[in-house]
């Protein structure tokens, strides 16, 4: 089963790397451009329009942590509605997603 919380305030925000895309992901689900915006560098931001992210991660239903790719640190499994999964590696600057690229 899925359950779905709802806040009626801002969301918590972590500073954790290993949960930071997590973050960044779900607020560009929940269509907080904002919100996904804060994770992401301000290089990033400069050249990326949070809405873009939109686009970019609509195929893409969930975020799981890289678990079969020890080689690859700083990264995470994206997983599309078909089921498959691609690896995409992440780079961060001061805390924050600096970048993200397919590393398959």
């Amino acid at each position: 089963e899925r359950y779905y919380i709802y806040l009626n305030k801002a969301p918590l925000r972590t500073a954790d790397p290993r949960l930071v895309p997590v973050a960044m992901f779900e607020a560009v689900k929940c269509r907080d451009y904002a919100e996904a915006a804060y994770y992401l560098s301000p290089g990033l931001n400069a050249v990326l329009p949070p809405e873009r992210l939109g686009e970019f991660f609509a195929d893409y239903t969930e975020i799981a942590d890289n678990l079969y790719y020890p080689d690859t640190p700083d990264s995470v499994v994206l997983i599309d509605r078909f089921h498959n999964a691609e690896l995409f590696k992440i780079e961060f600057k001061d805390g924050k997603i600096e970048n993200f690229t397919s590393a398959d």
